[in-house]
């Protein structure tokens, strides 16, 4: 056998290894599998969005006796709302007025009972993001494809053999990518789940390319006949091959993909377009492997077309959280709580190729309502900025059309919003196998805007239950958000699903983590009830894992007999779902593994739905560049509760600044900033998504500044302040403060000509754990050697 017909041999039998890997993994999810389609109902949902008739009756789910009616009861509060001891005056009925009997779903566990000790290190973080059980399938790959590589060959003498390494990845890049992945199907887990795997695998094959290549050209260059197998034709299109796989790794890179998203999205599409056909023209063998994978990804591309929708969306928007709302009434069906879809806004507003960009958002609400499908995007990027200003300008032109009609006839309409056309492609992820209403408890941690997950989520558990189709008996949210404002819209929704768990009561906790400012946005007493609190700072999630586990374990006894029903089969788990950047996941990982065993095996094991998101940063930069010589400045900061920074500094600095600012006056370049203090050169600002405006009025521009840069040498330079934490390594300096929330990294940025912010230096500021709720900290004064810093920065942004 020849060494060519060898390595396709053995790297055939190595991709019949993984496939079986893969069946074994489909094998033991089976029992799941049954479990999750256990209604036939459940076989449509979470497949394509349609949109269904609405009763037109409304339901009463929930019947009371009369020694104990609706009016005796005030469920928003913990003395009326007695859920424990008053549930046998309590019945589920249908629209008829017929008692429904429970059909509750069956729960099925991700680990065997004996299992779960030894399995429980494997969710131990090891990076952001990345588990021991991450690394433990990478590693296991990596070496299912070592061994071919060294199994009775020579890397340095036998270089075809990578080549079919190469190669006989590419169905498995493609299947660990795809966005209606079959293995993510056949294993109850979302696309986004297994992308990792399309990462690592790549960066594995752009390593086996790159020896295929080099050896090659080292034994041609030693035998002396590089020219003569350089002008082969086929030798023409691997080099074309090698170029696109290289171009696909280098757009890759996190510098490209999260600033320049399109560019790398752009890359792909063409890169892969000619990599297909060079690969068969270099070496026909190759072919099965590439129509299998572009079998996999034609039929992801043909599914996307299938799931796609067009419809009418309208606009909203909601400033206290930076959010566009965005509801479509002619989809409200087919999806399932937890799962995203792809949104892409065909409108002039978006700018000459907005149509051309789509974005993934998860679906905020539960099936079959009278507003449709809703989104809540949250303004992070420019897309999801123009989106937002979009919608303001849609709402004003709305509202003076409708006035201009009303004031004809005499009457005051409220704005109701703008409309827009869209394309939605989904639903996409979700919780697969895993089913909610399964678990005896469940627990929502959401950051910011991970709140759609969690809303989602508990009305689907509360309409569930109101049928009888839920074993939860007690349910937690948490909400983390950074302003306490950012409830107030929110609040009736909250306070409704509040009301409406009856059968299991839910417990809503939002945290602040920064000082309000200006007057407190409620009323003293409107948080009576612990079943819906606001709290400042930062929760810990343990205490509220161990008062759901206590609760359901607890649960027996008179007057529980409902709740008792539910446990007939034994407690079936806690479910902890988090939706949030991923520190937040891997806080609540840590959480989740301080838990003791035993009380883990009292309540049935516990299971963790994760859904994180990342922003996409959009650089931009003058014509002119960027240019910056900071001296040595001495900075005194003081941290008040949560991103309220005081800032004095003393120094030189010469930067492009076009916004020349006066001794008394604060503009903030995007009309977010609230200014709490100015007095003597000294200035308190609250920021915006861990941003702040900060004036030193004693800094005063240098002679050398840049020609570029129209300003009064008067006034004293612009200066951003940028907290990023966890993201910056420690560099000259540190602060310490007793502020709890407190930001971890502080990055000076500046302001340039097109109000955009560019990076040019660090500092890395460790908080203590002591938690202040006043404005008294420690002062700490440091110097940072800014010629150095700067220099950092720059090195690293050209190594990434």
């Amino acid at each position: 056998m020849s060494p060519k017909s060898q390595s396709e041999m053995v790297i055939y039998h190595i991709d019949l290894f993984l496939l079986a890997l893969i069946c074994i993994l489909v094998l033991i999810r089976l029992p799941r599998v049954a479990a999750r389609f256990w209604r036939f109902s459940e076989w449509s949902n979470g497949h394509l969005l349609r949109k269904k008739p609405l009763s037109q009756h409304p339901i009463q789910h929930v019947a009371f006796n009369a020694s104990s009616g609706p009016g005796h009861h005030d469920l928003s509060t913990d003395d009326n709302h007695t859920l424990v001891g008053s549930l046998e005056n309590i019945q589920r009925i249908s629209e008829k007025g017929i008692p429904i009997q429970s059909a509750y779903p069956p729960h099925i566990g991700s680990t065997v009972r004996l299992l779960r000790p030894l399995l429980k290190p494997f969710h131990t973080r090891v990076l952001p993001g990345l588990s021991f059980s991450h690394v433990c399938v990478m590693v296991a790959y990596f070496g299912a494809l070592v061994y071919p590589a060294f199994y009775k060959t020579n890397p340095f003498t036998d270089p075809v053999r990578f080549g079919w390494i190469t190669v006989g990845q590419y169905p498995f890049i493609i299947l660990f990518a795809t966005k209606n992945n079959l293995l993510g199907a056949m294993l109850g887990t979302g696309y986004e789940k297994l992308n990792f795997l399309h990462r690592f695998v790549g960066r594995l094959v752009i390593v086996s390319v790159n020896v295929h290549f080099l050896g090659y050209i080292y034994s041609w260059c030693i035998k002396g006949t590089f020219r003569q197998h350089s002008s082969h034709p086929s030798i023409y299109w691997g080099i074309i091959g090698l170029i696109c796989m290289n171009s696909l790794y280098l757009f890759s890179l996190s510098f490209f993909r999260s600033r320049f998203y399109t560019l790398f999205v752009t890359n792909h599409i063409l890169a892969l377009s000619l990599l297909i056909p060079a690969t068969i023209l270099h070496m026909p063998a190759c072919t099965p492997y590439v129509l299998a994978a572009v079998s996999l990804y034609g039929l992801d591309i043909f599914l996307r077309v299938v799931k796609t929708k067009f419809a009418t969306a309208q606009l909203r928007v909601i400033p206290e959280l930076g959010v566009t709302r965005v509801e479509i009434p002619e989809i409200n069906a087919g999806w399932r709580a937890g799962q995203h879809i792809r949104l892409r806004v065909c409108s002039s507003g978006m700018g000459i190729f907005g149509w051309a960009e789509i974005h993934p958002f998860t679906i905020a609400n539960c099936q079959e309502t009278p507003e449709g499908m809703v989104l809540m995007c949250k303004k992070a990027g420019d897309w999801t900025n123009k989106l937002y200003d979009l919608a303001q300008k849609s709402v004003a032109l709305e509202n003076t059309r409708l006035n201009e009609l009303a004031a004809a006839v005499g009457l005051c309409l409220p704005g109701i919003g703008g409309k827009v056309r869209v394309m939605v492609e989904g639903p996409y992820g979700g919780p697969g196998l895993r089913m909610f209403a399964s678990f005896s408890a469940a627990v929502f941690v959401a950051g910011g805007s991970g709140i759609t997950f969690a809303l989602s989520a508990i009305q689907e558990l509360i309409r569930a239950d109101a049928k009888g189709e839920s074993r939860v008996k007690v349910i937690e949210l948490i909400w983390i958000v950074q302003d306490p404002s950012a409830l107030v819209p929110m609040m009736p929704a909250l306070t409704s699903l509040v009301q409406q768990s009856v059968f299991a009561p839910l417990r809503v906790s939002v945290f602040y983590t920064r000082a309000p400012f200006g007057k407190f946005p409620f009323p003293d007493g409107a948080f009576r009830s612990t079943r819906l609190s606001l709290s400042p700072g930062r929760p810990k999630v343990e205490s509220f894992l161990e008062a759901a586990m206590g609760r359901v374990v607890s649960i027996g006894g008179t007057g529980e007999a409902l709740l008792n029903e539910k446990d007939k089969d034994g407690v079936n788990g806690l479910l902890v779902g988090v939706c949030g950047p991923v520190g937040l996941a891997d806080s609540v990982f840590e959480a989740i593994a301080k838990v003791d065993d035993t009380r883990r095996e009292q309540v049935g094991g516990i299971e963790v739905h994760e859904e994180t998101f990342v922003y996409i940063i959009v650089w931009r930069r003058t014509a002119f560049g960027i240019y910056a010589r900071l001296s040595k400045l001495e900075f005194i900061s003081l941290y008040l509760p949560r991103d309220t920074l005081l800032v004095y500094g003393q120094g030189e600095m010469t930067y492009p600044c076009n916004f020349p600012i006066s001794q008394t006056t604060l503009i903030p370049c995007d009309n977010t900033l609230e200014v709490l203090q100015s007095e003597k050169g000294v200035f308190t600002a609250i920021f915006p998504h861990e941003s702040i405006l900060t004036i030193p009025t004693s800094i005063k521009p240098s002679q050398n500044t840049p020609l570029s840069t129209p300003h009064d040498p008067d006034d004293p330079t612009l200066v951003l302040v940028s907290g990023i934490p966890n993201t910056a390594s420690p560099l000259n300096g540190t602060i310490t403060t007793e502020s709890r929330s407190a930001i971890q990294t502080v990055t000076i940025v500046s302001t340039v000509h097109d109000q955009s912010t560019v990076t040019v230096s660090a500092v890395e500021i460790n908080p203590s754990m002591a938690a202040t709720e006043t404005s008294s900290a420690r002062l700490n004064s440091y110097t940072v050697n800014w010629h150095l810093i700067l220099i950092f920065i720059i090195s690293v942004h050209f190594i990434q």
